[in-house]
């Protein structure tokens, strides 16, 4: 099943990616004039970085990539798409900013890519694309530097779960051990139809995450649920002028979590 779910997904991601760029979610054409892609929850997480060697995984269109290393990291981005890494290549020359790209599946990363980061980073629409999440961490926890650490920000699965907020209408399970066949025809970020209209998701909670990097010999420093600084495509999302919300019977529900662990040894 693993390999059927890396087959159907990278052909969705593969289709996206050649969709991306000019839209709501990613704005290229700004972050490649200057602005940033990454909201505050990302930055406050990685501190400074000046200096800081940083492997970004799943890195899609290169576009948090470009934002990192305008901040003054060494970054290597990492995604299984090809489509995705020429445009993130394409992206980061336009932008005249040195970053390495590597398409490489998160998965299964190349031993060239181990021990060599302070930090590996990943966001939003990370885990629930991951069949097997224990090599993943697995991954991370070989390619980072002893001292390094995880970052990540990632769609809780409250979030992900909820089909609609009034009336409540869930449309996932929470957490399962068995592969969901997902049916999305539309693009999230554009609203274009899709040919490759199916992916699998695997859908855990954040304590199942934090205890697969605890099996990997990471240790965990951080967990917390968040809100959301970025529009994530549900029309019942809610503005209060400084972050998104979603309520549903008058609760306040998490958009995201956020994961911070440690290679100690």
């Amino acid at each position: 099943m693993n390999d059927t779910a890396l087959r159907l997904n990278r052909l969705r991601w593969d289709e996206l990616a050649g969709m991306h760029g000019e839209d709501s979610v990613y704005r290229a054409s700004a972050v490649v004039a200057g602005e940033s892609s990454l909201g505050p929850i990302e930055t406050d997480l990685l501190g400074d970085v000046r200096g800081v060697r940083i492997l970004h995984l799943q890195c899609h269109i290169g576009l948090d990539t470009i934002s990192l290393a305008r901040l003054g990291a060494e970054v290597t981005g990492v995604d299984f798409s090809e489509t995705a890494v020429e445009k993130a290549r394409a992206f980061a020359a336009a932008a005249g900013v040195a970053a390495d790209f590597v398409v490489a599946d998160a998965q299964d990363l190349p031993e060239s890519l181990a021990n060599r980061f302070d930090i590996v980073f990943a966001s939003h629409g990370v885990f629930h694309w991951i069949a097997d999440a224990d090599a993943w961490m697995r991954g991370v926890a070989r390619c980072l530097a002893p001292g390094g650490r995880l970052v990540v920000v990632d769609f809780h699965n409250l979030y992900l779960m909820l089909g609609s907020a009034d009336p409540i209408r869930l449309d996932l399970p929470y957490a399962t051990r068995k592969p969901l066949v997902v049916d999305a025809p539309n693009d999230y970020a554009t609203g274009q139809s899709l040919s490759r209209s199916k992916g699998i998701w695997s859908m855990r909670s954040p304590v199942q995450i934090a205890n697969t990097a605890i099996t990997a010999g990471l240790s965990v420093r951080q967990i917390a649920e968040n809100f959301s600084h970025h529009h994530r495509g549900k029309d019942f999302m809610e503005h209060d002028g400084r972050e998104y919300r979603v309520t549903a019977d008058g609760v306040a529900l998490p958009i995201t979590f956020t994961l911070i662990a440690e290679r100690t040894r």
